[in-house]
């Protein structure tokens, strides 16, 4: 708000005290969204290739292992989901598949459209997605890597994978600060702002907390790698 111009009555930064979210939260939000999903697909293919390279094989079996495994899990999410509304798993997935592939949306905006593809009651939706989701119990953490079945999908031990995923994620922290810059960059041309100032605010920004650590994530800040499914 500063930056875009907003002051106080005696020249200082003007505070928003309403309640909801500040003026330019919407904008800032999906600027940042915008960030997230134009390098969303080159983020996965660099995962893929470095974990391959970690294990020796080739990239194209790692990818395969993840589509595996990401449609397993949502085949039984559907499931679940399903046989909370009462309704087939394949109508479930056959919403979830149009609701999904549409823009990014809040949480109530999506139950809803999922109510709408379905026929049924948004409050339904919303209780339903509460009862199946994974991470339901542990709001800050995040849910745990399936080294079994990735182990099994790529033929090779548990031991073999924790060992190339340890080395994936010290090359995923040295990328750190070249995330940031690309960040600052982006919404210092989104917003007409001084790249040196974004970069800076984003630096004062709180580190990620680490997932079993039982505290809030920091905002903005690129989390631990984990598995893309």
């Amino acid at each position: 708000a500063v930056a875009r111009g907003g002051q106080s009555d005696n020249g200082g930064p003007r505070i928003f005290m309403e309640r909801g979210p500040a003026p330019g939260f919407q904008e800032l939000a999906k600027a940042l969204r915008d960030f997230h999903e134009q390098g969303e697909s080159a983020r996965r293919d660099g995962f893929a290739t470095a974990l391959a390279e970690a294990l020796g094989i080739s990239a194209d079996r790692v990818t395969a292992a993840f589509e595996e495994i990401h449609k397993r899990h949502e085949a039984r999410f559907a499931a679940k989901l399903a046989e909370s509304l009462g309704v087939g798993a394949d109508e479930v997935q056959a919403a979830l598949d149009k609701v999904i592939d549409q823009t990014p949306r809040p949480p109530d905006e999506f139950a809803q459209a999922l109510a709408d593809e379905l026929g049924v009651d948004a409050a339904d939706v919303r209780k339903a997605l509460f009862e199946v989701r994974p991470d339901r119990g542990h709001r800050h953490r995040h849910p745990a890597m399936p080294l079994r079945q990735l182990a099994s999908a790529l033929d090779v031990s548990r031991a073999e994978l924790r060992t190339a995923l340890r080395e994936v994620r010290a090359g995923a922290e040295n990328g750190r600060e070249e995330h940031k810059q690309a960040l600052a960059k982006f919404l210092a041309d989104r917003f007409d702002l001084d790249v040196d100032e974004v970069s800076d605010a984003l630096g004062e920004l709180p580190r990620p907390v680490p997932p079993g650590h039982g505290g809030r994530p920091g905002p903005g800040g690129p989390g631990a790698v984990g598995l893309p499914l």
